[in-house]
């Protein structure tokens, strides 16, 4: 690997604290268009991205991160309980989530929202693969065409599980090329409990749906939430088994 891909695997971080500096959109376009050298399955490229700016997406963000964050609000106590140590009592608990949730969780600035679609009905493509299956087997030994059980697992979740996996890459390859141009970034999931409705108000195409949500804008390089990120990044060591 070479020391510049490296280095940037190590140092990207997730921000949520931002600037009100404004960001290109020339900018942005060029980070969409460097993400979509991620791999995907079959070179299908299922993505799609509708770019919110800065004025839009803070009222996206006003309208819904708050109730998202206290959402998570059970998860983000197990991390509080973690530091306080087990047995804490409730109050102490929310409190201190609470805290947290402000000063840490929730973006400020602003920045871009990058909503990233992707097809909503793998099962056309899975009909698709089935039909051509059926007339390679005119062509083909059938030794070594799939069983109908290993045909209906890569038409079915197999096929869905790639789809999505590729779509995965892709949200990360924009955190990357944000990085690569200066900028910071975070993949926000909790924007998928309103897949539906921000569907219709993003007034995506026909047949495709929200698969993930990436903040990108300037870092705001003053912000401690962010500076005690950095100091306390680390990495578990990876399970790995080697054969």
């Amino acid at each position: 690997m070479s020391a510049p891909v490296s280095r940037a695997l190590r140092a990207r971080r997730s921000v949520r604290h931002y600037t009100a500096n404004h960001v290109a959109r020339e900018l942005i376009a060029d980070v969409i268009a460097d993400a979509a050298w991620a791999p995907s399955g079959g070179d299908d490229q299922p993505w799609g991205v509708v770019a919110v700016a800065p004025p839009k997406a803070r009222e996206l963000r006003e309208r819904y991160e708050a109730r998202a964050w206290h959402a998570l609000a059970p998860k983000m106590a197990s991390v509080v309980e973690r530091q306080l140590g087990a047995g804490q009592p409730a109050d102490v608990l929310v409190e201190r989530v609470l805290a947290k949730l402000v000063s840490e969780a929730r973006s400020t600035g602003a920045p871009w929202l990058l909503f990233v679609h992707g097809p909503s009905r793998v099962e056309d493509e899975a009909a698709r693969l089935r039909t051509f299956h059926r007339a390679l087997a005119s062509r083909v030994p059938a030794a070594e065409l799939p069983s109908h059980e290993e045909l209906t697992a890569m038409c079915g979740p197999v096929h869905a599980g790639v789809v999505a996996a590729s779509i995965a890459g892709f949200a990360y390859a924009l955190t990357l090329a944000a990085h690569a141009r200066g900028l910071g970034s975070c993949i926000q999931h909790h924007w998928l409990v309103w897949r539906d409705s921000l569907a219709a108000e993003l007034e995506l195409p026909a047949g495709r749906t929200l698969a993930s949500a990436v903040i990108v804008g300037e870092s705001d390089g003053s912000s401690a939430a962010l500076l005690r990120a950095a100091e306390r990044a680390a990495r578990r060591p990876v399970d790995v088994s080697f054969k």
